[in-house]
């Protein structure tokens, strides 16, 4: 009886001196044979620089740039670790040779509140909306081309009288747009845009109401582009701010640099170049009404 309780003893004894190895076996950091080895630090990564300098508005290419390593606390966190993701991107900020290449500096919504006017140029300011700005899509970096309509009232209209009869005669009292809407100005860069204020946000619909169909919607908001411009081409534009109303047209990055010549659109040119049918011109005649008796 008594070897019997030894045994129990002895047995009880080795299963505790047992679990309790287990349990240091698979705590954190105990045994020889750890389950969670503490990870080995990054030091160095792969950044992407600037081979060359990169100017605003520039569309960039392989040959713009160059992957170096450094310290993981010199590269900046929103640094381009892979060449190919940049590649097309249109530059909205200058980027010096042997800077790194950061997200921001293709994110038009980054604006900045001061600007780089280039030498030679001077920075003039371009009300528009959706309707006279490409939807309010022309950011930094952008190049345009400034179209120009004038208001008929700006400028007196002559009209043709026999013999020199023409169809394109007119009265004053109709007050037509015969007015040139040329393009004014060609391969104009944007150097900065302010949007307008936010509008109000609109009430909240009931729960019960219909979920109004989602998609762009017109705000009636305008937003200012800043143009780099000549004094020349700043004149016109404030002529044309007064006179008239101005159009941004925005031009593709491949296209920089070139420029294309136009006659402009009288209303001669819609009829005889687009096919508009002229007018009816309803003038007063002498004629004899009877009277009732």
């Amino acid at each position: 009886m008594r070897r019997t309780s030894r045994l129990l003893v002895l047995f009880g004894i080795g299963l505790a001196v047992l679990t309790f190895v287990l349990i240091l076996a698979f705590l954190p950091g105990g045994g020889t044979g750890s389950a969670n080895p503490t990870p080995t630090p990054i030091v160095n990564v792969s950044v992407v620089q600037a081979a060359q300098d990169i100017p605003l508005g520039t569309a960039v290419t392989q040959e713009m740039l160059a992957t170096v390593t450094m310290s993981v606390d010199s590269a900046a966190s929103d640094s381009f670790r892979d060449p190919s993701l940049v590649i097309g991107q249109i530059a909205r900020r200058t980027i010096l040779t042997g800077a790194q290449v950061r997200e921001s500096d293709f994110n038009p919504d980054q604006a900045t509140t001061t600007i780089d006017v280039p030498p030679g140029k001077r920075a003039v300011a371009v009300a528009i909306t959706e309707l006279t700005g490409v939807g309010k899509l022309i950011h930094v970096g952008d190049t345009v081309d400034v179209v120009v309509t004038l208001d008929e009232a700006a400028i007196k209209v002559i009209d043709v009288t026999p013999p020199n009869k023409s169809p394109y005669s007119h009265d004053d009292g109709l007050r037509p747009i015969t007015v040139k809407a040329p393009l004014l100005l060609q391969d104009i860069q944007v150097l900065g845009t302010i949007d307008s204020p936010s509008e109000a946000a609109a009430p909240a619909a009931s729960p019960e109401a219909s979920a109004a169909p989602a998609g762009p919607t017109l705000t009636g908001t305008s937003k200012l582009i800043i143009l780099a411009v000549t004094d020349s081409q700043a004149e016109a534009i404030l002529f044309a701010r007064t006179a008239g109303t101005i159009d941004l047209v925005l031009r593709s990055p491949s296209d920089e640099g070139t420029t294309a010549k136009t006659d402009g659109v009288i209303l001669k040119s819609m009829f005889e170049t687009y096919g508009v049918l002229p007018p009816y011109l309803i003038k007063a005649i002498d004629a004899y009404v009877p009277q009732q008796p």
